[in-house]
């Protein structure tokens, strides 16, 4: 398994509603990254784990806490 990031798009030319960034493979993410995540009362490392939506708004916040 991987944890990516999907980046959608609903709004834009079909040939461009989506793509995927590989972030981890699911055993590096939960040995290295949720410990960290752990560490540093990271609160969106672990919802992005199972998947969770995240909306433009929020980015700022996430790429804060990564």
């Amino acid at each position: 398994m991987t944890v990516a990031l999907v980046v959608t798009r609903p709004d834009t030319e079909q040939w461009w509603q989506w793509f995927t960034v590989a972030i981890a493979v699911e055993e590096v993410y939960r040995r290295d990254w949720m410990p960290g995540a752990a560490a540093t009362a990271a609160v969106w490392l672990p919802l992005l784990q199972a998947g969770c939506p995240v909306e433009g708004k929020d980015f700022p916040a996430v790429t804060m806490n990564c």
